[in-house]
């Protein structure tokens, strides 16, 4: 499982200030518990109607707990980009594909770091109803005694409360 909770403010010129507490579990990486908190600027460096382009940049207060190991806790920081594209319509509603990649670093701990990325496409079946199709692939070299990459596939049902 994995959660997250983030909040971004826009100042000017497509740039916006965000926070950020995140939970992670892994028990395929022998990860227990990752919680990432932080916060650091993005910006938008590309829209138009069918593509958007972010990059971003946080500072991190990083806490591991593998299985069976002591707890690691570090800064880190995280360097990363959010691709959007529209790709057509269905149903009324656009089908879009995104993608994420997120390098995270750790200061002073040269065996912590972290490569994480995401491709989503969201078919929209109603105006308040879409189906999506989710591909993750995690790299963590830091883990003890067990895998260091692990990827997954989901389907998900999703309902707009205010379409």
């Amino acid at each position: 499982y994995d959660g997250a909770f983030a909040h971004s403010v826009y100042l000017f010129g497509g740039f916006y200030a965000a926070m950020r507490a995140e939970d992670y579990h892994n028990s395929a990486l022998n990860l227990y518990l990752q919680q990432m908190y932080g916060g650091g600027l993005g910006r938008r460096v590309y829209a138009d109607q069918h593509v958007s382009l972010e990059l971003l940049a946080d500072g991190l207060f990083v806490t591991e707990h593998f299985y069976g190991s002591t707890v690691a806790t570090f800064g880190a920081a995280r360097f990363g980009d959010r691709l959007g594209l529209r790709i057509g319509k269905m149903k009324g509603g656009p089908v879009i594909v995104s993608q994420g990649i997120g390098y995270i670093p750790a200061f002073g701990e040269t065996k912590a770091w972290q490569v994480r990325g995401t491709s989503i496409l969201d078919l929209p079946m109603t105006k308040a109803f879409s189906v999506s199709v989710n591909f993750a692939d995690d790299y963590l070299e830091n883990g003890p005694n067990g895998r260091k990459n692990y990827s997954s596939s989901a389907v998900g049902l999703n309902f707009a409360l205010n379409p």
